[in-house]
Protein backbone atom coordinates (compact mmCIF):
# COMPACT_ATOMS: atom_id res chain seq x y z
CA UNK A 1 0.00 0.00 0.00
CA UNK A 2 1.26 3.52 -0.72
CA UNK A 3 2.62 5.31 2.28
CA UNK A 4 -0.27 7.70 2.60
CA UNK A 5 1.36 9.27 5.63
CA UNK A 6 3.77 11.18 3.43
CA UNK A 7 2.33 14.60 4.21
CA UNK A 8 4.53 17.21 2.56
CA UNK A 9 5.60 20.36 4.35
CA UNK A 10 8.13 23.15 4.31
CA UNK A 11 10.80 21.66 6.54
CA UNK A 12 14.20 23.25 6.13
CA UNK A 13 16.17 20.10 6.95
CA UNK A 14 18.44 18.58 4.35
CA UNK A 15 18.58 21.74 2.27
CA UNK A 16 22.14 21.11 1.11
CA UNK A 17 21.08 18.13 -0.98
CA UNK A 18 18.07 19.73 -2.65
CA UNK A 19 17.96 20.48 -6.34
CA UNK A 20 17.38 24.14 -7.34
CA UNK A 21 13.82 23.27 -8.44
CA UNK A 22 13.07 21.60 -5.09
CA UNK A 23 14.45 24.60 -3.23
CA UNK A 24 12.23 26.92 -5.28
CA UNK A 25 9.20 24.71 -4.58
CA UNK A 26 9.78 24.85 -0.83
CA UNK A 27 10.36 28.59 -1.00
CA UNK A 28 7.05 29.01 -2.85
CA UNK A 29 5.27 26.92 -0.20
CA UNK A 30 6.76 28.99 2.65
CA UNK A 31 5.68 32.23 0.98
CA UNK A 32 2.21 30.83 0.34
CA UNK A 33 1.82 29.84 4.00
CA UNK A 34 3.01 33.29 5.11
CA UNK A 35 0.39 34.97 2.94
CA UNK A 36 -2.35 32.69 4.24
CA UNK A 37 -1.51 33.62 7.82
CA UNK A 38 -1.28 37.34 6.98
CA UNK A 39 -4.59 37.24 5.14
CA UNK A 40 -6.32 35.76 8.17
CA UNK A 41 -4.90 38.50 10.44
CA UNK A 42 -5.21 41.49 8.09
CA UNK A 43 -7.85 40.61 5.46
CA UNK A 44 -8.51 44.23 4.54
CA UNK A 45 -4.87 45.03 3.89
CA UNK A 46 -4.38 41.98 1.69
CA UNK A 47 -7.55 42.53 -0.34
CA UNK A 48 -7.04 46.07 -1.48
CA UNK A 49 -7.96 48.37 1.43
CA UNK A 50 -4.53 49.92 1.28
CA UNK A 51 -3.20 53.33 0.36
CA UNK A 52 -4.59 54.93 -2.80
CA UNK A 53 -1.25 54.59 -4.60
CA UNK A 54 -0.72 50.95 -3.71
CA UNK A 55 -1.97 48.21 -6.07
CA UNK A 56 -4.78 45.93 -4.95
CA UNK A 57 -3.73 42.41 -4.06
CA UNK A 58 -5.99 39.53 -4.96
CA UNK A 59 -6.61 36.98 -2.24
CA UNK A 60 -4.11 34.17 -2.80
CA UNK A 61 -5.58 31.10 -4.42
CA UNK A 62 -3.93 27.76 -3.70
CA UNK A 63 -3.57 25.11 -6.36
CA UNK A 64 -5.95 24.78 -9.25
CA UNK A 65 -8.48 27.59 -9.25
CA UNK A 66 -7.37 30.55 -11.36
CA UNK A 67 -8.74 33.73 -9.79
CA UNK A 68 -10.71 34.21 -6.60
CA UNK A 69 -14.09 34.30 -8.32
CA UNK A 70 -16.80 35.86 -6.12
CA UNK A 71 -19.41 33.38 -5.00
CA UNK A 72 -22.13 35.17 -6.95
CA UNK A 73 -20.20 34.54 -10.18
CA UNK A 74 -20.20 30.81 -9.49
CA UNK A 75 -23.86 30.57 -8.51
CA UNK A 76 -25.75 28.20 -10.78
CA UNK A 77 -22.68 27.37 -12.88
CA UNK A 78 -21.33 23.87 -13.31
CA UNK A 79 -17.60 23.49 -12.85
CA UNK A 80 -17.49 20.54 -15.23
CA UNK A 81 -19.60 20.15 -18.35
CA UNK A 82 -18.39 16.68 -19.25
CA UNK A 83 -15.67 17.92 -21.62
CA UNK A 84 -13.08 15.38 -20.53
CA UNK A 85 -10.88 15.93 -23.56
CA UNK A 86 -9.37 13.36 -25.88
CA UNK A 87 -6.86 11.22 -23.99
CA UNK A 88 -3.58 10.23 -25.56
CA UNK A 89 -3.85 6.52 -26.27
CA UNK A 90 -0.97 4.21 -25.35
CA UNK A 91 1.08 6.89 -23.63
CA UNK A 92 3.30 4.16 -22.21
CA UNK A 93 5.45 4.44 -25.32
CA UNK A 94 6.17 8.06 -24.38
CA UNK A 95 6.75 7.24 -20.70
CA UNK A 96 9.28 4.48 -21.32
CA UNK A 97 10.82 3.08 -18.14
CA UNK A 98 10.34 6.22 -16.09
CA UNK A 99 8.24 6.28 -12.92
CA UNK A 100 4.77 7.76 -13.36
CA UNK A 101 3.74 10.43 -10.87
CA UNK A 102 0.34 12.17 -10.84
CA UNK A 103 0.41 15.71 -9.40
CA UNK A 104 -2.88 17.55 -8.86
CA UNK A 105 -2.98 21.32 -9.20
CA UNK A 106 0.27 21.29 -11.18
CA UNK A 107 -0.30 24.41 -13.29
CA UNK A 108 0.91 26.91 -10.67
CA UNK A 109 2.68 27.39 -7.37
CA UNK A 110 3.97 24.41 -5.43
CA UNK A 111 2.40 21.87 -7.82
CA UNK A 112 4.16 23.38 -10.83
CA UNK A 113 7.56 23.38 -9.14
CA UNK A 114 6.96 19.88 -7.81
CA UNK A 115 6.41 18.72 -11.40
CA UNK A 116 9.61 20.43 -12.53
CA UNK A 117 11.65 18.99 -9.66
CA UNK A 118 10.47 15.48 -10.52
CA UNK A 119 11.11 15.91 -14.25
CA UNK A 120 14.58 17.35 -13.60
CA UNK A 121 15.56 14.17 -11.75
CA UNK A 122 15.38 12.44 -15.11
CA UNK A 123 13.60 9.25 -14.03
CA UNK A 124 10.02 10.52 -13.63
CA UNK A 125 7.17 11.17 -16.04
CA UNK A 126 4.53 13.51 -14.58
CA UNK A 127 0.81 13.42 -15.27
CA UNK A 128 -0.29 16.99 -14.50
CA UNK A 129 -3.91 16.79 -13.30
CA UNK A 130 -5.29 20.29 -13.88
CA UNK A 131 -8.45 22.27 -14.62
CA UNK A 132 -6.88 24.17 -17.53
CA UNK A 133 -4.71 22.07 -19.84
CA UNK A 134 -3.54 25.05 -21.91
CA UNK A 135 -2.52 26.96 -18.80
CA UNK A 136 -0.46 23.96 -17.72
CA UNK A 137 1.27 23.68 -21.06
CA UNK A 138 2.08 27.42 -21.05
CA UNK A 139 3.39 27.30 -17.49
CA UNK A 140 5.57 24.30 -18.32
CA UNK A 141 7.09 26.12 -21.28
CA UNK A 142 7.71 29.21 -19.17
CA UNK A 143 9.83 27.41 -16.56
CA UNK A 144 11.45 24.92 -18.91
CA UNK A 145 9.72 21.61 -18.20
CA UNK A 146 10.62 19.19 -20.99
CA UNK A 147 7.52 18.56 -23.10
CA UNK A 148 8.45 14.89 -23.42
CA UNK A 149 8.44 14.46 -19.64
CA UNK A 150 4.88 15.41 -18.73
CA UNK A 151 1.31 15.20 -19.95
CA UNK A 152 -1.45 17.62 -18.93
CA UNK A 153 -4.76 15.90 -18.26
CA UNK A 154 -8.12 17.50 -17.43
CA UNK A 155 -9.26 17.20 -13.80
CA UNK A 156 -11.94 19.29 -12.07
CA UNK A 157 -11.88 18.26 -8.42
CA UNK A 158 -15.17 20.04 -7.79
CA UNK A 159 -16.92 17.32 -9.80
CA UNK A 160 -16.99 13.62 -8.96
CA UNK A 161 -17.83 12.95 -12.61
CA UNK A 162 -14.62 14.68 -13.69
CA UNK A 163 -12.54 12.70 -11.16
CA UNK A 164 -13.90 9.45 -12.59
CA UNK A 165 -13.30 10.66 -16.17
CA UNK A 166 -9.72 11.56 -15.26
CA UNK A 167 -9.03 8.06 -13.93
CA UNK A 168 -10.55 6.50 -17.05
CA UNK A 169 -8.42 8.77 -19.25
CA UNK A 170 -5.31 7.84 -17.31
CA UNK A 171 -5.99 4.14 -17.80
CA UNK A 172 -6.31 4.75 -21.54
CA UNK A 173 -3.06 6.72 -21.50
CA UNK A 174 -1.16 3.99 -19.67
CA UNK A 175 -3.15 0.74 -19.88
CA UNK A 176 -0.23 -1.55 -19.05
CA UNK A 177 1.19 0.39 -16.12
CA UNK A 178 -0.28 1.97 -13.02
CA UNK A 179 1.12 5.01 -11.28
CA UNK A 180 4.13 4.94 -8.97
CA UNK A 181 3.25 7.96 -6.82
CA UNK A 182 0.33 10.33 -6.28
CA UNK A 183 0.87 13.92 -5.06
CA UNK A 184 -2.34 15.58 -3.83
CA UNK A 185 -1.46 19.25 -3.99
CA UNK A 186 -4.50 21.04 -5.42
CA UNK A 187 -6.60 23.25 -3.15
CA UNK A 188 -8.67 26.42 -3.14
CA UNK A 189 -8.69 29.15 -0.49
CA UNK A 190 -11.71 31.49 -0.34
CA UNK A 191 -11.47 33.41 2.96
CA UNK A 192 -13.47 36.46 1.85
CA UNK A 193 -16.59 34.64 0.63
CA UNK A 194 -19.61 35.89 2.60
CA UNK A 195 -21.57 32.81 1.52
CA UNK A 196 -20.44 29.34 0.47
CA UNK A 197 -19.81 28.39 -3.14
CA UNK A 198 -20.69 24.83 -4.11
CA UNK A 199 -19.20 21.97 -6.09
CA UNK A 200 -21.20 20.28 -8.83
CA UNK A 201 -22.20 17.64 -6.29
CA UNK A 202 -23.51 20.18 -3.78
CA UNK A 203 -20.65 20.30 -1.28
CA UNK A 204 -19.07 23.48 0.06
CA UNK A 205 -16.30 24.42 -2.38
CA UNK A 206 -13.20 24.36 -0.15
CA UNK A 207 -14.04 21.03 1.46
CA UNK A 208 -15.34 19.54 -1.79
CA UNK A 209 -12.26 20.42 -3.86
CA UNK A 210 -9.54 20.20 -1.23
CA UNK A 211 -10.70 16.97 0.36
CA UNK A 212 -13.66 15.09 -1.13
CA UNK A 213 -12.52 15.26 -4.77
CA UNK A 214 -9.01 14.12 -3.90
CA UNK A 215 -10.31 11.47 -1.49
CA UNK A 216 -12.27 9.95 -4.38
CA UNK A 217 -9.19 10.17 -6.61
CA UNK A 218 -7.15 8.20 -4.07
CA UNK A 219 -9.80 5.49 -3.80
CA UNK A 220 -10.01 5.06 -7.56
CA UNK A 221 -6.22 4.85 -7.99
CA UNK A 222 -5.60 2.74 -4.89
CA UNK A 223 -5.77 -0.65 -6.68
CA UNK A 224 -2.96 0.44 -9.04
CA UNK A 225 -0.85 1.73 -6.16
CA UNK A 226 -1.29 -1.48 -4.18
CA UNK A 227 -0.49 -3.59 -7.23
CA UNK A 228 2.74 -1.63 -7.67
CA UNK A 229 3.84 -2.54 -4.16
CA UNK A 230 2.82 -6.17 -4.56
CA UNK A 231 4.88 -6.40 -7.76
CA UNK A 232 7.92 -4.90 -6.00
CA UNK A 233 7.51 -7.34 -3.12
CA UNK A 234 7.24 -10.37 -5.40
CA UNK A 235 10.43 -9.31 -7.22
CA UNK A 236 12.19 -8.58 -3.90
CA UNK A 237 13.02 -5.18 -5.35
CA UNK A 238 14.74 -2.51 -3.26
CA UNK A 239 13.00 0.25 -5.23
CA UNK A 240 10.93 2.77 -3.27
CA UNK A 241 7.34 1.74 -2.73
CA UNK A 242 4.40 3.53 -4.28
CA UNK A 243 3.08 6.25 -2.06
CA UNK A 244 0.44 8.94 -1.68
CA UNK A 245 1.55 12.40 -0.61
CA UNK A 246 -1.00 14.89 0.77
CA UNK A 247 0.29 18.46 0.84
CA UNK A 248 -0.45 19.77 4.32
CA UNK A 249 -0.75 23.27 5.75
CA UNK A 250 0.26 24.89 9.00
CA UNK A 251 -3.16 26.56 9.10
CA UNK A 252 -4.82 23.23 9.88
CA UNK A 253 -2.54 22.58 12.85
CA UNK A 254 -3.41 24.28 16.15
CA UNK A 255 0.18 23.85 17.32
CA UNK A 256 1.40 26.47 14.83
CA UNK A 257 1.08 30.25 14.68
CA UNK A 258 -1.00 30.16 11.51
CA UNK A 259 -3.28 27.44 12.85
CA UNK A 260 -3.42 28.07 16.59
CA UNK A 261 -3.02 31.81 17.07
CA UNK A 262 -4.76 33.01 13.92
CA UNK A 263 -8.53 32.67 14.18
CA UNK A 264 -10.77 30.99 13.23
CA UNK A 265 -9.15 27.73 14.24
CA UNK A 266 -9.76 24.46 12.42
CA UNK A 267 -12.39 22.38 14.20
CA UNK A 268 -14.32 19.61 12.47
CA UNK A 269 -16.40 18.54 15.48
CA UNK A 270 -18.11 15.21 14.95
CA UNK A 271 -18.34 15.81 11.19
CA UNK A 272 -22.00 16.76 11.55
CA UNK A 273 -22.02 18.67 8.26
CA UNK A 274 -20.35 15.82 6.39
CA UNK A 275 -22.91 13.40 7.80
CA UNK A 276 -25.66 15.73 6.60
CA UNK A 277 -24.35 15.43 3.05
CA UNK A 278 -24.66 17.96 0.21
CA UNK A 279 -25.84 21.42 1.22
CA UNK A 280 -24.01 21.70 4.56
CA UNK A 281 -22.00 24.97 4.64
CA UNK A 282 -19.36 23.62 7.07
CA UNK A 283 -18.03 20.17 7.84
CA UNK A 284 -18.85 20.56 11.54
CA UNK A 285 -22.39 21.72 10.78
CA UNK A 286 -21.70 25.31 11.87
CA UNK A 287 -22.10 28.72 10.25
CA UNK A 288 -20.07 29.34 7.09
CA UNK A 289 -16.62 30.86 7.41
CA UNK A 290 -14.41 30.82 4.31
CA UNK A 291 -11.08 30.84 6.14
CA UNK A 292 -12.17 28.07 8.51
CA UNK A 293 -13.50 25.98 5.62
CA UNK A 294 -9.98 25.86 4.17
CA UNK A 295 -8.43 24.96 7.53
CA UNK A 296 -11.01 22.25 8.13
CA UNK A 297 -10.30 20.74 4.72
CA UNK A 298 -6.59 20.47 5.57
CA UNK A 299 -7.41 18.79 8.89
CA UNK A 300 -9.54 16.28 6.97
CA UNK A 301 -6.59 15.64 4.64
CA UNK A 302 -4.33 14.83 7.57
CA UNK A 303 -6.95 12.69 9.33
CA UNK A 304 -7.35 10.61 6.17
CA UNK A 305 -3.60 10.51 5.70
CA UNK A 306 -2.93 9.09 9.16
CA UNK A 307 -5.84 6.64 9.09
CA UNK A 308 -4.79 5.32 5.68
CA UNK A 309 -1.27 4.74 6.94
CA UNK A 310 -2.50 2.72 9.92
CA UNK A 311 -4.90 0.65 7.80
CA UNK A 312 -2.37 -0.15 5.11
CA UNK A 313 0.93 -0.30 7.00
CA UNK A 314 1.34 -3.98 6.08
CA UNK A 315 1.66 -3.02 2.42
Amino acid sequence: MPRAGESCGSSASGGASRSPAAAQALSALAEQERKLAMLAVFPGDMLGNRGRNEPDLEAPVVGQVAGNNPTKELAGKKLYEGNKGIPAIMGGVKVGNRKIVVVTGASSGLGLWCAKALVDKGNHFVICAVRDVEKMNSAARAIGINKDSFFAMKLELGSFESVRDFVNNFKLFSPQRGIDHLVLNAAVYRPTDPNPAWTDDGFEMSFGVNHLGQFLLVQLLLPDLKKKNEDLKSKKSSAKKARVCWVGSITGNNNTIGGGLVYPRAEVGELQGLKQGPGAPMVNGGKFDGAKAYKDSKVANMMTDRKSTRLNSSH
